[in-house]
């Protein structure tokens, strides 16, 4: 008999504008930390996966809510994680499992990207901005090298390889256990000698990127500013999400005093995706 306790979850009904700060909350606490909007309603559900029941103590006390507690089957819980992971298409990005059959749409660039303990396969509307304002990017001017900031499951990264012909690269984040999954993914995917996965906070020394992706939060991204306006290059791009509209003005003051000015919006369902270009010369950097 498997000695492996039976896995619960714990759900939690939540305004759309607190999904990112308790998601947050609850990453310390889960295997794995979802969210999705309830159709034709207001609220969001985030859910937490975990081995054994959960303290319920402990996570009013981390989020400041009261969950509902629930056992499932381990069968159970594959079927519903993958029924919250349909196919999506932003721009010419297409996402989708192993587990979908059929065909990617005509002339898309395809990613394949499984759910699990995952950290990110598109759903959520802060990755969908960021695809978005990527995938308009791309239609204006390439790039050389590119930086994934805060990379989780690897698909901002997997998405400049699909755009433009770079093999220059780099996806970052702070979590080992994201790091193996964004590697996991760009090999499956057959991106393994275009992208370069690395465990780290902040962009390495004195490399230069024409484009850099931050999917994190408004606070850490504010925080960011001054070494993406160093990392960037002349003429680069950020592209930042993971923030709330009443959140943009803070980021965008923020990078406008680190030398950038707005280039691009996207807004859905409350969260933003903002895109800014460097507007001052950087220094010549070095490769990473």
């Amino acid at each position: 008999m498997s000695k492996r306790r039976r896995l619960w979850q714990a759900r939690f009904a939540v305004a759309p504008e607190r999904v990112a700060a308790l998601e947050s909350a609850l990453e310390p606490l889960f295997w794995a930390v979802s969210s999705f909007a309830q159709p034709g309603g207001a609220a969001w559900i985030v859910t937490g996966l975990v081995e054994g029941k959960p303290d319920r103590a402990a996570l009013k006390r981390a989020s400041g809510l009261d969950p509902v507690l629930a056992p499932i089957d381990n069968a159970d819980w594959v079927t519903k994680a993958l029924s919250y992971h349909p196919p999506l298409t932003v721009d010419r990005i297409h996402i989708r499992g192993s587990h979908h059959p059929g065909r990617p749409p005509a002339g898309a660039r395809t990613l394949r990207i499984d759910a699990g303990i995952a950290f990110g396969t598109g759903q959520h509307e802060s990755t969908q901005g960021c695809l978005a304002l990527i995938g308009r990017l791309a239609r204006a001017r390439r790039i050389g090298r590119g930086l994934d900031l805060g990379c989780g499951s690897g698909v901002l990264a997997m998405a400049m390889a699909r755009l433009w012909a770079s093999k220059r690269i780099l996806a970052i984040d702070i979590d080992p256990r994201a790091v193996g999954v964004a590697r996991q993914n760009v090999r499956r995917n057959g991106l393994g000698a275009r992208i370069e996965v690395r465990t780290g906070a902040r962009p390495p020394g004195r490399a230069r990127f024409d484009l850099i992706a931050a999917n994190i939060l408004a606070r850490p991204l504010i925080r960011l500013a001054p070494a993406l306006g160093r990392a960037a290059a002349a003429r680069g791009h950020v592209v930042l999400s993971g923030l709330l509209t009443g959140q943009e003005a803070g980021v965008i003051a923020a990078y406008v005093r680190a030398g950038f000015g707005l280039a691009g919006r996207w807004r859905r369902n409350g969260w933003s995706a903002l895109m800014l270009k460097k507007r001052t010369r950087a220094p010549e950097g070095r490769g990473f």
